[in-house]
């Protein structure tokens, strides 16, 4: 069972978070992300240097004005389990030797045959078809490794549930001035095999944590190997049910 830490505040949520590792940051403490790397995440935890604001920029500004509205069509999708927000709370991990692990979930799901789940939205962006193959019956590996790290700290978790809004801004010449949108769902169970990714993962955050604690810079260069990652290889193996665009039930 995880620890709720209730903060009421983005301040307070700011200062609690460097006290640990959070679901956005597993990937590039892994080496598995193309918006970071180790070297950033232990500068950040370490205080060698300050994270950057990036609350401004357009594409995250736009992923946190439509997160809200997709929170409230997912709850339009599945109206039979009750979703709920709780924006700045930290969810950490009571895993003795793991307390630094944290989440702060974009919902939480309760009701259904399903019990507990985790709600991970994302508002993603996308040029062509090409970039979209990324999402077919799977979703990146770095939002995966995100996935993981949650059901790892919410342990009472049974299951992950991911709303993608995809939208390809328009091209004048060739759209009319339309984006495009793309919905999608993905599900992800916890079983065996869930479980030992989920097991794989935390013994390399526990090694990059042991880094941010001893002062000592993560070696890059031996950090994860995601080629035996079953979750990355073959979902069916790990639990996962991709439940189409915008339909399906949770049951």
């Amino acid at each position: 069972m995880s620890r709720r830490i209730s903060i009421s505040d983005e301040r307070t949520w700011k200062l609690e978070r460097m006290k640990h590792l959070q679901a956005s940051e597993a990937a590039p403490a892994i080496n598995r992300s193309p918006w970071g790397n180790p070297d950033l995440i232990f500068d950040y935890k370490t205080g060698l240097r300050n994270a950057p604001d990036i609350g401004s920029r357009p594409s995250v500004k736009y992923g946190k004005d439509v997160e809200k509205y997709i929170r409230g069509i997912v709850q339009l999708d599945f109206p039979d389990v009750v979703i709920s927000y709780h924006q700045y709370d930290i969810l950490e991990c009571t895993e003795p030797g793991y307390e630094f692990m944290g989440a702060t979930l974009d919902g939480e799901i309760q009701g259904g045959d399903r019990g507990f789940g985790i709600l991970e939205i994302k508002s993603g962006s996308f040029r062509s078809a090409y970039d979209l193959k990324k999402w077919d019956n799977q979703i990146p590996e770095q939002y995966y490794i995100q996935i993981l790290h949650q059901l790892a700290v919410v342990d009472e978790a049974q299951y992950a549930l991911v709303a993608a809004r995809l939208k390809r801004d328009p091209f004048k010449d060739t759209d009319n001035g339309l984006p495009e949108i793309v919905w999608r769902y993905y599900r992800f169970v916890r079983n065996e095999s869930l479980s030992e990714d989920i097991t794989w993962l935390m013994g390399m955050e526990k090694d990059f944590w042991k880094c941010v604690k001893e002062g000592h810079r993560p070696v890059t260069s031996v950090m994860a190997d995601l080629s035996d990652l079953s979750g990355i290889m073959n979902r069916d193996e790990t639990g996962y049910e991709g439940i189409g665009p915008r339909g399906g039930q949770l049951w």
